[in-house]
């Protein structure tokens, strides 16, 4: 791993000592432990206090301490659970492996938390180096940083309104999910993410990709009606390659440059939401493994570097002042990325061999089991693609899915839902999920399937 260190010998010194405590003693945080019921009482008191100050019910009875090794993650109830979800998926390297605890302490040697867009500094300038080299193979030229993915869709939305005003109507598949922004909660397809907010964007939705390898003619039958209907009004078309909140539903690389090309052929810009997808398949972007190089126009990433922002071609380049923004990321953010980055791509984690496949056949091999021995009535659906795995149990219904995801938590393994018919349980691993890891989850989820569906 590249450090980045001072001039100053004692200071150097100082970190990696500091480096080598940090790790030593987070290495200790290596099994599931149950809860200590002292610190539960307080976890109960302070998990109700944030519930009250939110507004809102917390999902999960927890707080974290900050501390966590690899796959487990320490809560502040004394309790250590297998993190399968991580913060929906912004933990892509493992809690404090050596990237993590040399950002954070290198940081420190900056001269102030955070990094503007006025005045970027080496590490802002790098990551736009080694990033960009990264999708030579496309037409995206430009990158702006943005503080959430949700942003860095906006970012997108007003590089494209720049170019196609007055045509601003967008087209998005069903189950589409775009963000906590008012114009991401406005694109995003599920009513209940924008009850009772103001419907600001035009947009229309055509069915989406299946897991099934089906031709894109019912999609390019839907589009052609929309421009029947609507004439020559479209800006863009968003597509998330692989829809994370609709429990990874993904088609194949026929399906979208069919699409793709019909987009084209009409002057429709093609607007790729990779927040969720960005460095969990089995090459660095979705679009790169889904050979859409030479079709993209516009990209968003997010979670998995600690960053954010938005790939943009020179024909979309705004005039200045479109884009802006005070921050860009915490200068840990961007050490993060920069070192993270620069891990990923010379190990041995992309291509049908890498490590990201690997974990994904060993997933995909004990749900293989599991429905085999449970049958397609507890378990009806499994699938998924690279870091981003989803299955289904008993009915699918969202009642049943959340029972099971309490159950498993209060057992040791943190996941999320995704979808709402059917509904899905949803795993986002890290790249430090080894297979006796996978084999001990897979231990916890049967425990929970005996505890809450199979009944003696």
């Amino acid at each position: 791993m590249t450090k980045i260190h001072s001039n100053n010998q004692q200071i150097n010194k100082t970190l990696d000592h500091l480096f080598s405590l940090i790790k030593n003693q987070n290495e200790k945080i290596n099994q599931v432990k149950k809860s200590q019921p002292d610190l539960s009482i307080e976890n109960n008191n302070q998990v109700k206090k944030l519930e009250q100050y939110r507004g809102v019910p917390s999902f999960y009875n927890y707080l974290k301490t900050g501390s966590g090794n690899g796959p487990f993650l320490e809560l502040s109830d004394g309790s250590v659970k297998y993190d399968m979800i991580n913060g929906i998926g912004i933990n892509l390297l493992g809690y404090s492996h050596p990237v993590y605890i040399q950002s954070h302490l290198q940081s420190a040697l900056k001269d102030c938390a955070i990094c503007g867009n006025l005045l970027p500094d080496s590490s802002y300038l790098s990551f736009c180096d080694q990033i960009l080299a990264n999708v030579n193979q496309s037409r995206l030229k430009h990158f702006w940083f943005a503080t959430s993915g949700s942003l860095a869709n906006d970012n997108a939305l007003k590089i494209i309104w720049s170019k196609t005003h007055p045509k601003t109507r967008l087209i998005a598949f069903e189950k589409t999910f775009a963000g906590r922004t008012i114009a991401g909660q406005n694109i995003t397809w599920n009513k209940k993410y924008k009850q009772n907010l103001p419907n600001l964007i035009d947009v229309d939705y055509v069915p989406g990709p299946s897991n099934s390898n089906e031709d894109a003619q019912i999609t390019i039958l839907a589009l052609e009606k929309l421009i029947e209907k609507n004439k020559n009004v479209y800006s863009a078309i968003l597509i998330e390659l692989i829809q994370g909140e609709a429990g990874f539903i993904f088609g194949n690389s026929q399906f979208y440059r069919k699409v793709m090309f019909w987009a084209k052929q009409r002057g429709i810009f093609i607007w790729v939401d990779e927040i969720q997808t960005f460095a969990r398949t089995t090459e660095l972007f979705a679009f790169q493994m889904f050979n859409l190089d030479d079709l993209v126009d516009i990209v968003t990433i997010g979670k998995a570097l600690q960053v954010c922002g938005t790939f943009y071609t020179h024909e979309l380049n705004p005039k200045a002042g479109v884009l802006g923004g005070t921050f860009a990321a915490s200068y840990s953010s961007l050490l993060v990325a920069n070192l993270a980055l620069n891990f990923l791509l010379n190990s041995n984690i992309y291509g049908k061999n890498g490590l990201i496949q690997e974990i994904h056949s060993h997933f995909i091999d004990n749900l293989t089991r599991l429905q085999k021995k449970y049958g397609k009535e507890i378990i009806p659906y499994f699938g998924g693609i690279g870091l981003m795995i989803s299955f289904e149990v008993g009915d699918s219904s969202y009642e049943l899915t959340w029972k099971f995801l309490t159950k498993l938590f209060d057992n040791g393994v943190i996941a999320f839902s995704a979808g709402q018919e059917p509904a899905r349980i949803r795993f986002l691993p890290s790249l430090m999920t080894t297979l006796s890891h996978i084999k001990e989850v897979f231990a916890i989820i049967e425990q929970t399937i005996s505890e809450t569906i199979v009944k003696d």
